[in-house]
C-alpha cells in the first residue's frame, strides 16, 4: 500500500519503523519496543496500560504474583497507530494505491 497524499518524511519514517516492528513481532509486541516507538519511557507506558488508557494494550497482576504482565497485540497497535490511513481510505480511496 502506498499513500499518495503528501506525508511528512518524519511521519513516513515512523510508519516504516512501525512496519518493521510488526514484521519482527507478528503476534505481540514487547512493551519496551512500543515505548521506544512512541518516544516515551517504559514506566509511563506501563502506567497507561494499567490505567486502561491504551486501546492497544492490556495489563494485569495475578493474585499471587508480584510482577505485572502486559500484552500488546500487533494488530491492535498497528490499526490504532495507522487509524488516519484507514479513515483516508474510506473517505477517498484514490489517496491509497
Amino acid at each position: 500500500m502506498k499513500i499518495v497524499a503528501d506525508v511528512p518524511e518524519c511521519i513516513a519514517n515512523q510508519l516504516d519503523e512501525l512496519t518493521a516492528l510488526c514484521n519482527r513481532y507478528p503476534r505481540k509486541v514487547p512493551l519496551g519496543e512500543v515505548a521506544k516507538l512512541l518516544g516515551i519511557d517504559r514506566a509511563s507506558l506501563e502506567a497507561m496500560v494499567m490505567a486502561q488508557r491504551c486501546p492497544f494494550g492490556m495489563g494485569w497482576l495475578r493474585e499471587t504474583a508480584t510482577n505485572r504482565t502486559f500484552f500488546i497485540s500487533t494488530v491492535k497497535l498497528y490499526t490504532w497507530y495507522t487509524e488516519f490511513v484507514i479513515k483516508a481510505m474510506r473517505e477517498d480511496p484514490k489517496l491509497i494505491q
